[in-house]
């Protein structure tokens, strides 16, 4: 994998903080000891660089591998899409798809979309991004046809809930202001009694029966459902898109303290412009940055 070239600004900036220590080397005594650059980059560089909002992913970015954060997010880094990222956008349009497809057909089963309808969308978007040509195609497209069949199965039984995909929310957490989408908010369509209490929905593809670890993300979810239902009970939840099930995400009082204080520890960390590499054996082979990180 080639090693990638940053950006033209960060060399300029690199090259002219090189000019200025050379300079202030060569009027140096020859007696007094020489310091080495380091590979911290200036606070200058930082405050330029550095994103004006906070955003979940940065922080789990951050808490995953703060040397990672510092590539990715700091110097613009950036490694080729994988297939499952595409796969995985590849749903996401397909379920925006089927959403507007069915709430255009009034409720009529007639002018619904069917199962074979929404397999051709999976692979209409699926075609669309490129994913043919990607490793294991045929493997990803299998599975996208079987999730395509779950989520248009689901879909029909929630024609009295409205869904609000990737809803945009602000959360006040550890002193600061975080940028988080919710997966989906699920609430009872106005004016249609015996509504259920609006949820907030986690996402994501897993084994059968496999329930998701709770962290930063769901502990700001809960944060941001307090925020927008306040007095109400709490509603997690999350749906493996690979086989349909539906969990309760359930935060005790203990857990979402630790998460808390690991949220303040990061956010701590990000403020004092610390990026120490977290070894990890197996983890680190699969970092994009694995050859040029010093960890």
């Amino acid at each position: 994998m080639p090693i990638p070239r940053p950006p033209e600004r960060i060399t300029q900036l690199q090259w002219q903080g090189m000019i200025e220590e050379t300079s202030d080397l060569d009027e140096q005594d020859d007696d007094r000891p020489i310091s080495l650059p380091s590979t911290q980059p200036s606070k200058d560089f930082l405050d330029t660089v550095k994103p004006s909002t906070l955003k979940i992913s940065a922080i789990e970015g951050y808490q995953r591998c703060p040397r990672q954060y510092l590539y990715g997010t700091i110097y613009g880094f950036r490694s080729e899409e994988d297939a499952y990222q595409l796969f995985w956008q590849a749903i996401h349009n397909t379920l925006e798809t089927l959403q507007k497809r069915l709430a255009g057909s009034d409720g009529q089963e007639a002018n619904s979309p069917t199962v074979e309808d929404a397999q051709n969308i999976y692979s209409q978007h699926w075609q669309e991004l490129g994913g043919p040509s990607l490793p294991f195609a045929a493997v990803y497209e299998r599975h996208g046809h079987e999730v395509a069949m779950l989520i248009h199965s689901k879909l029909l039984e929630s024609r009295d809930t409205n869904w609000k995909l990737r809803h945009d929310v602000t959360v006040e957490a550890a002193g600061k202001t975080i940028h988080l989408t919710v997966d989906r908010v699920e609430a009872a369509i106005a004016g249609k009694p015996g509504g259920t209490p609006a949820r907030f929905v986690r996402a994501r593809f897993a084994k059968r029966k496999e329930k998701p670890a709770i962290g930063t993300r769901e502990l700001l979810y809960a944060q941001a459902y307090r925020q927008l239902h306040t007095g109400q009970n709490l509603e997690l939840h999350f749906h493996n898109l690979s086989t349909g099930e539906i969990f309760p995400i359930t935060l005790t009082a203990k857990k979402e303290q630790s998460l808390y204080d690991d949220l303040e520890q990061s956010i701590q960390g990000l403020e004092r412009n610390e990026f120490p590499a977290k070894p990890d054996s197996f983890l680190c082979p699969t970092c994009p940055f694995f050859f040029i990180c010093p960890a």
